[in-house]
């Protein structure tokens, strides 16, 4: 039984520290040999070394920069333990949001430690003053690049400082960081041991694409359609409806699956209406039937829809789109978009951000694995796009058994991004007890069963790995049963996608480093 104490989201993103080095600081023994290391074929250094910082008091930490073409720009923060203190495991961290910034990680247990900014500290002005243009190189490095590299020569520093390279590396990460651990073991396998994804936006094409629908849908002339409280109604409803038809530990709480939802729809809409008689318009039920279907568009389907039950919201937080159109970081879409301009983004982009690729075969053959939890009520993240990666792993691997030998996906009822959720406010994911059983599951072959999670009103609940479901009968046992397979297949851009709607397929190719 894997415990999980719910911990902090990962969503908050502190800002970048500049320290000078101390000059009265007596470093110690193999630091010269991190500051005189080569990063051929880039360009790249090593700057702001000291003793100490959040990471430990005896620990060595520095930044080190690497430039993996013109306009890259990749600043990565390490931490070394003291080599008698040091167990031999390298630990990468992701980041959140759109990054741009890195901090001091907290390191026990002798990891070393690292993180990046994605290579977005320039264009996003380190979170300090105004961001500029992104280049071509920059969409590369936050896709992609920047954390393969930073975990390249976080080995060699490693290597350089302790003598030897790490022998086993694992790397950690939620939302965008969740994202970056999936971009690893898909483009990288050799990369990371094992890695957990949190909440992971690993499909970033599918979900600019909800929020962008939900934009579209929703507002007209730059004015809501629906306020806050009555989208609540909606969401809310879906629960009321679910009451006795659900697992009795959740019902009338929160769901155990929102894609139950789908044939109650009319009954959802009904029950939102006799609290609010808006919700008996035909227009506005078209509208939202249309945004928990899922927009198709030309014949192909953009995404996949949104989750029954979570919190609808709308806003300028489509940042891929955006700063494709008009360049800038953090800028908001423009009102005149439309779908043919997203489609344009999504072929171009597409290939870089998204890490829905299931060929997952090199990483599992070497023994990586792979621990994702996922939340059904994830408004900023949709569960779809992790869903369909999961089951097209399977369709490739030939069955959802050879999957679980080294992926495991925990879709987490009532679980949603920055703490908002029914069930939990916070998602289980990040700390030493999954990290443990990620590290026995990689070194002993002990795969991690059922996850139990703290509930905000406190109770234990249990959760399944997929595609299996935890059932809580009279008795208080917990049992596993078959979760529900069904889901709507999506496009995906600059991949070889089975079932993809009627895309063309065009000639991008899966990165490699250059």
């Amino acid at each position: 039984m894997l415990r999980l104490i719910a911990v902090a989201a990962f969503l908050a993103v502190p800002l970048f520290a500049e320290s000078n080095i101390n000059v009265a600081q007596v470093l110690p023994d193999g630091a010269q040999k991190l500051q005189n290391m080569s990063f051929a074929p880039y360009e790249g250094a090593v700057t702001n070394i000291h003793v100490g910082g959040g990471a430990g008091a005896d620990y060595l930490t520095f930044d080190f920069i690497v430039r993996a073409a013109k306009g890259s720009e990749i600043l990565c923060r390490m931490s070394l333990p003291p080599a008698e203190r040091w167990d031999g495991r390298l630990w990468g961290h992701g980041h959140g949001g759109y990054a741009g910034s890195v901090w001091n990680v907290p390191a026990p247990k002798g990891y070393a430690r690292v993180m990046c900014d994605l290579g977005m500290g320039r264009s996003t002005g380190h979170r300090k003053h105004a961001p500029t243009a992104m280049n071509e190189e920059e969409w590369k490095d936050f896709g992609w690049r920047a954390t393969h590299l930073m975990t390249v020569f976080s080995k060699r520093f490693c290597a350089a400082y302790y003598g030897k390279p790490p022998h086993h590396s694992y790397f950690t990460g939620g939302s965008t960081g969740g994202g970056q651990a999936m971009h690893e073991a898909i483009r990288f396998p050799e990369d990371y041991d094992g890695v957990v994804a949190v909440v992971p936006a690993q499909g970033r094409i599918a979900l600019e694409a909800s929020l962008f629908h939900r934009n579209q849908m929703l507002v007209e002339n730059g004015r809501p359609l629906l306020s806050t409280n009555q989208l609540q109604i909606v969401a809310d409803a879906a629960i009321s409806c679910m009451k006795d038809r659900d697992e009795p530990y959740c019902a009338g709480k929160y769901l155990s699956d929102p894609r139950e939802c789908e044939a109650f729809e009319k009954e959802i809409f009904d029950r939102a209406a006799e609290k609010d008689p808006v919700f008996a318009q035909p227009d506005i039920r078209r509208r939202l039937h249309e945004i928990y279907a899922g927009p198709v568009v030309d014949g192909v389907r953009v995404h996949h829809g949104y989750p029954y039950g979570a919190r609808i919201t709308y806003g300028p937080g489509h940042f891929c789109f955006a700063t494709h159109l008009l360049g800038i970081p953090g800028s908001p879409a423009p009102k005149n978009a439309t779908w043919k301009d997203f489609l344009s983004f999504a072929e171009k982009r597409g290939g870089d951000l998204d890490a829905l690729d299931p060929d997952l075969r090199r990483f599992a053959a070497r023994g990586g694995k792979i621990i994702s939890s996922v939340g059904f009520e994830d408004q900023t993240v949709p569960f779809p796009a992790a869903l369909q990666h999961w089951e097209e792993t399977a369709e490739l691997f030939g069955s959802t058994d050879k999957v679980r030998e080294f992926y495991r996906a925990y879709f987490l009822p009532g679980a949603a991004h920055g703490g908002i959720g029914r069930a939990m406010r916070n998602l289980p994911g990040y700390g030493g007890d999954i990290n443990g059983k990620l590290m026995d599951w990689v070194k002993k072959g002990i795969a991690p069963e059922d996850i139990e999670v703290k509930t905000n009103d406190g109770d234990m609940i249990h959760v399944a790995p997929y595609p299996e479901k935890a059932s809580r009968d009279a008795a208080g046992v917990w049992r596993r049963k078959p979760a529900s397979r069904s889901f709507r297949r999506a496009f995906r851009p600059g991949q070889r996608a089975k079932g993809n709607c009627g895309l063309r397929e065009n000639s991008c190719k899966k990165p490699s480093c250059p």
